[in-house]
């Protein structure tokens, strides 16, 4: 199992890494994003908000269990986060699965919570992810974390309408117990 990540670019707001293990697996992956799917939609229901709207209510790597691609993925995650901010104090991880058609990507938004927003690319499709001061060109493999707050807004657009479902896995972190970590179903330590 290969968890190597290769570092493209640190800037002082965001960091970019690249996953030669998720491009190799990614059918594997897709495969895996769409048993996920099914075991959400088991479990809410079909609820209209979708995987992104309930990210507060479930944690991807719950959903994903059986995956092998999935377990390496969440430790490629992990060694980026813990290489962005360091070994020395406890973080917690939220991770829920962006899976859109090509009508339903994210409109302008932000994450005020936490001391890290980010997404691995599994089958972004042709899709950039525009920030308010610099845009990401979406490739598979592609694993970007950054700064939260509203000077991080961004938005997904679409160059070219696709059918299926574009896939990522997004994530934030922050270095406190998250609020009503009694019962938080979302929330999952970061090693």
């Amino acid at each position: 199992m290969n968890t190597e990540l290769k570092g493209i670019k640190k800037e002082s707001n965001y960091c970019l890494y690249y996953s030669p293990y998720v491009e190799l697996c990614k059918d594997a992956l897709i495969d895996d994003s769409r048993r996920g799917y099914d075991n959400f939609n088991r479990v809410f229901n079909y609820s209209y908000k979708g995987t992104t709207g309930e990210f507060r209510n479930y944690n991807l790597f719950s959903l994903t269990a059986f995956s092998i691609p999935f377990y390496t993925v969440y430790r490629q995650i992990v060694a980026a986060v813990r290489d962005c901010v360091g070994n020395g104090r406890p973080l917690w991880m939220q991770c829920w699965m962006n899976y859109h058609q090509s009508h339903e990507v994210l409109p302008w938004h932000h994450h005020m919570d936490g001391i890290l927003h980010g997404y691995l690319s599994i089958d972004p499709k042709d899709t950039v992810t525009e920030f308010t001061e610099f845009s990401i060109e979406n490739k598979v493999g592609l694993l970007y974390l950054g700064n939260t707050g509203e000077a991080m807004a961004h938005r997904v657009t679409v160059r070219r309408p696709y059918v299926d479902h574009r896939v990522t896995v997004a994530f934030d972190v922050l270095q406190q117990p998250p609020p009503g970590a009694d019962i938080n179903l979302s929330f999952i330590p970061v090693p």
